[in-house]
């Protein structure tokens, strides 16, 4: 059967003269994905995954730029070549072939892939959704998930010149081979679509906006640190089935972003087809004005979402429970700024193997968001004090430790003996123990100096047990930070009762 002119193609069509549909499998921005059998002379030689390029999106002056894919798969897999690498080899897509292929009447370039017979990661959550307490996947298994993306990923981060995926999300990661293993469905994983893929230091952009790194949503260029926040994305939904940065504007102004592209995709269409009365380039272009105003709205609620704190995993997925560190970890993964997430897959594959060996991992440990205390009335600071405070917590949230020490020192300078300023000061340096790994035992030892400080002011403050849990977190003490948690608590309910 012959491939009709729109290209649209059927179960039984024959695309370049060598593959027969069998049925498609994905569409994206870019093109189709096709299962198929790839014939010689009419012989059946092996099935592939076929991806045909939209024309509209794709020409044969940008053929160069759609097979960087190939270019960068075929060039991963040759850095592999007499190296001692087949369970990142077994995670990576191969590439077949690819050319450009003359169907009735038109060009069309496409690639030629290894088929896998799998699905998308998130079809594992559809087994375990409606558990009691879990949500998502139990932990071990989203474990096991996280573990065999970041084999291939981990490798592409370290080489020489690092690759970055760039475009990580369910449905670019499959699960094949599936084997029960413990009572549970285990499978292999996969990384496909790599058309987005860069070498370092070269610009990465774009990608599915909902995996996005908030750099990259914004017009910045990702890197390493990029491909680990859509990691801590696809995670966080393993273990609680649910997206971490849930708005409803983000929701709202998606769904009309999707009208507004299908209906200039249609104009687009119909002005191919001859027109009709009423439509014209000027009214497509007004048109294609209002989905890019709507497109930079949309990116704005998704920037807004991020800022804002998410559910912990813990609270969805009860099996996280006594998963201190790994919880950490996570987000660490999906913190909104580049500087304090893991710098790429490796450190962040290391940080997994230590906790599952048992080690503690406190470098990985990201606080609660720094909050201006509320002390009680009183001592409640003096306005300039507070203001002080609100200044140096906000330059501690970006980054900034040393200026935000400097900015609570001219608070205690106001007020010596102001508890809340010492808190202030102990919060900063348990921040830049983890915003500076370099400075980590340096910032403890201040965070436990100020802390001393500020208990010796108000001993009976929750705020300052609050302040002492994250320490001891940090110090590699858990049970103790669990009996000041307990404390914490205590002092709490004998306020309340008025105690």
């Amino acid at each position: 059967m012959n491939v009709p002119a729109s290209i649209d193609l059927q179960p039984g069509n024959v695309f370049g003269g060598c593959y027969k549909i069998i049925r498609r499998l994905s569409e994206g921005n870019f093109g189709c994905v096709y299962e198929a059998v790839q014939t010689v002379h009419g012989v059946k030689l092996r099935r592939v995954a076929l991806k045909v390029f939209k024309e509209e999106r794709v020409n044969l002056d940008t053929a160069s730029e759609q097979f960087e894919e190939a270019v960068t798969l075929v060039g991963l897999m040759e850095d592999m070549v007499g190296m001692p690498r087949p369970e990142v080899r077994a995670r990576l897509v191969e590439i077949l072939g690819g050319g450009v292929a003359d169907v009735a009447g038109q060009s069309r370039l496409y690639l030629s892939m290894e088929f896998v017979n799998g699905k998308p990661l998130d079809a594992e959550l559809k087994h375990y959704r409606g558990m009691p307490g879990v949500g998502g996947l139990p932990v071990d298994l989203a474990q096991h998930y996280l573990r065999e993306i970041l084999i291939p990923l981990a490798w592409m981060h370290t080489l020489p010149t690092p690759v970055v995926h760039g475009d990580l999300h369910f449905g670019n990661v499959l699960v094949a081979k599936k084997a029960s293993a413990s009572g549970m469905e285990i499978g292999s994983v996969k990384l496909v679509d790599f058309g987005l893929a860069r070498h370092l230091p070269g610009p990465v952009t774009g990608g599915a906006l909902k995996c996005q790194a908030p750099e990259t949503l914004t017009g910045g260029l990702g890197d390493t640190r990029s491909d680990v926040y859509a990691v801590g994305i696809l995670w966080y939904e393993l273990l609680t089935g649910q997206y971490p940065f849930q708005d409803e504007r983000a929701e709202t102004t998606g769904l009309e972003l999707a009208a507004l592209t299908a209906e200039v995709d249609a104009m687009k269409k119909k002005l191919k087809e001859g027109g009709e009365p009423g439509l014209s380039e000027k009214t497509l272009e007004a048109k294609e004005q209002v989905r890019s105003r709507k497109q930079q709205e949309h990116i704005g609620a998704l920037v807004a979402a991020r800022k804002r704190p998410y559910t912990q995993a813990s609270e969805i997925n009860e099996t996280l429970h006594g998963e201190l560190w790994l919880e950490d970890i996570l987000n660490r993964c999906l913190d909104f700024s580049p500087a304090r997430r893991f710098f790429d897959a490796k450190e962040l594959q290391k940080a997994l193997e230590k906790h599952m060996a048992g080690e503690a991992t406190p470098f990985a440990v990201k606080p609660k968001p720094l909050a201006q205390p509320e002390p009680p009335p009183a001592v409640k600071p003096p306005p300039l004090l507070k203001m002080r405070l609100d200044q140096a917590l906000r330059l501690a949230q970006r980054g900034q430790f040393v200026l935000a020490q400097a900015e609570a020192d001219k608070a205690l300078a106001q007020e010596p003996n102001a508890f809340a300023a010492w808190l202030a000061k102990a919060n900063i340096a348990l921040s830049a123990a983890v915003g500076e790994p370099a400075q980590r035992e340096h910032q403890l030892d201040q965070a436990n100096e100020f802390l001393a400080k500020a208990q010796a002011l108000a001993p009976e403050e929750p705020l300052v047990f609050d302040a002492w849990v994250e320490f001891l977190r940090a110090d590699g003490k858990p049970d103790r930070a669990k009996q000041m948690q307990n404390q914490a608590d205590s002092l709490r309910r004998n306020r309340a009762k008025g105690k």
